[in-house]
């Protein structure tokens, strides 16, 4: 999408003031190191993206879309961990207790048993 549809955009902005800039899109590989550097670094934004969006304001669709899916991805990603993390502090609290029952219970056990002999 971004190559097809960018970089015509890309070439009539620039026109030879920022070759970096034009030839981001002119192809899939320089299209991807474009997105990933700056949706995941954060380059570029004023550089390159800015001035496309200020000439063709549609592509902030482009640009919007890509920066919320990349940022609810690492958001996501953030919070599977948390939960997991969560979940396997439960499970540990959960075995320790169950064991601090069973030592209770045992010692309730050898308790009453050594009452009952005495009588």
């Amino acid at each position: 999408l971004a190559v097809e549809f960018l970089n015509p955009i890309a070439w009539h902005v620039f026109d030879g003031s920022d070759p970096w800039c034009q030839l981001s899109f002119s192809a899939m590989s320089r299209a991807t190191l474009f997105m990933f550097a700056t949706l995941i670094t954060g380059d570029n934004w004023g550089q390159c993206a800015v001035p496309i969006m200020e000439y063709a304001p549609v592509t902030a669709l482009i640009f919007g879309t890509s920066f919320l899916t990349v940022q609810l991805g690492f958001l996501n990603l953030l919070l599977a961990v948390i939960v997991d993390q969560s979940a396997v502090a439960r499970e540990k609290q959960t075995a320790e207790r169950l064991e601090e029952h069973r030592a209770q219970t045992t010692h309730n056990f050898l308790k009453w048993e050594y009452i009952m002999r005495d009588m």
